[in-house]
């Protein structure tokens, strides 16, 4: 290639860059700048083949037309830049969302001008783009764009805004960039200027509807002398005995210490403690085809979760992420919100889950506990570790996502805005 190429190479390279800065692209969203939109860009045309005629036919009145036309474009233009400079926005968000349902995020956009109002505001959320159903350039393909919008804000004021999106997928969503965009007064010209604020929420599993009761049966036991019930379905358990009081059930004296004693001896009963139920999930999968089953086992080990706490259950939980999640069974909000963290955030596999499963030291008796065992595949590996917990004397259910079983437990197409309590 000799100079001449090269001198011809630059300046095509040169005319692409502008025709990218100035003309709307569907790559990714412009956070600076001027661009002319469809409508500016064939007035633009229009300008400029009238200016041609006008050179052509040396007609004044088609000079006149040209100026104006070109006019036009300046002043738009410059109103355009205008509109969107000194103005501060701020951003409210909630802690935490769950998938598929609304999140609502809130904006306040205060004009600093003094003496200028500020006109039909478009605000985009740049960390929104790809995660709510919308392209890069912020076309929804879902009815729901993340854009919030602003009629008109007076001189030192300042208007509150919303926008409404659904978050398609869990995990940790980070807001950073705010994009205010105009196109005021004529629709001829769209400018854009991004505002960074970092702002970081957690997008919970979205959950489903359960179509039967997963937990398997308990096997009560009566209590012995000394002995606690291994049953907590009852609403008391056994804490001691005690010297009979006139005025105690009879049900409840212990005969054979009272005959042993010669003194009526009856048993001291304490309210019992709620059920301990146990949520295992095995997210080990064969081909990078089946993350979607795997989206639904985490699915599925949430609404599990869920379910359990709402009837007052204390739910533990484990899963073969990487890190290794191991959460003691406990009951409450702050269990609930851990548990549902632990799961937003689930990602990768462990190695070895029967090891990591011996190697738990948690104060519970295994013994009669109700396990649901949720895995993403059916090999050896899930087999081992169903076998351990059962061994381990728990009562354990094992669901594979995508077989009949699991289909007919679990309803993920229908979200229950139950969930949110979580």
């Amino acid at each position: 290639m000799g100079f001449r190429g090269i001198i011809r190479h630059r300046r095509i390279a040169t005319v692409g860059r502008l025709i990218r800065r100035l003309w709307p692209t569907d790559d990714a969203p412009t956070l600076h700048g001027v661009q002319f939109t469809w409508a500016g860009g064939a007035f633009a045309a229009m300008v400029v083949l009238i200016g041609a005629a006008a050179i052509n036919t040396e007609t004044n009145l088609l000079l006149l037309v040209f100026g104006a036309g070109l006019g036009t474009l300046f002043v738009s233009a410059w109103i355009t830049r205008r509109n969107i400079r000194e103005l501060r926005v701020a951003r409210t968000v909630p802690l935490t969302a769950t998938a598929g349902q609304p999140l609502v995020i809130r904006y306040r956009v205060e004009n600093q001008r003094r003496w200028s109002r500020a006109f039909s505001l478009n605000l985009l959320d740049i960390g929104l783009l790809g995660r709510t159903g919308t392209s890069k350039s912020g076309k929804s393909s879902n009815g729901f764009a993340p854009e919030a919008y602003v009629r008109v804000i007076e001189p030192a004021q300042s208007a509150a805004t919303e926008a409404t999106v659904h978050v398609a997928r869990r995990g940790r969503l980070t807001l950073d960039a705010i994009r205010v965009a105009s196109r005021f007064p004529l629709s001829l010209f769209a400018d854009h200027h991004a505002q960074y604020l970092a702002d970081e929420l957690l997008i919970y599993p979205a959950l489903g509807r359960l179509r039967g009761d997963p937990w398997p049966p308990v096997n009560a036991s009566d209590p012995g002398e000394g002995g606690t019930n291994l049953s907590s379905r009852g609403t008391s358990e056994f804490y001691g005995l005690r010297d009979y009081r006139h005025g105690d059930s009879l049900r409840w004296i212990h005969w054979r210490r009272s005959a042993r004693t010669g003194e009526l001896v009856t048993r001291e009963m304490t309210d019992a403690q709620p059920d301990q139920v146990l949520v295992v999930l095995d997210t080990h999968l064969h081909r990078a085809e089946q993350d979607d089953l795997r989206e639904e086992a985490i699915r599925l080990a949430a609404t599990l979760c869920d379910d359990g706490l709402r009837r007052g259950r204390q739910v533990g939980l484990i899963a073969t992420g990487n890190p290794w999640v191991a959460v003691p069974p406990a009951a409450g909000n702050l269990q609930a919100s851990r548990l549902m963290r632990e799961l937003s955030l689930l990602s990768g596999d462990v190695a070895d889950p029967v090891g990591a499963v011996k190697q738990l030291r948690w104060n519970v008796t295994w013994r009669e506990m109700p396990c649901v065992f949720v895995a993403v595949v059916d090999d050896e590996r899930t087999r081992a570790l169903s076998a351990d917990l059962a061994r381990r004397g728990m009562n354990v259910t094992r669901l594979v996502a995508g077989t009949s079983q699991f289909d007919a437990l679990f309803d993920g197409g229908s979200a229950t805005t139950d969930g949110d309590r979580a």
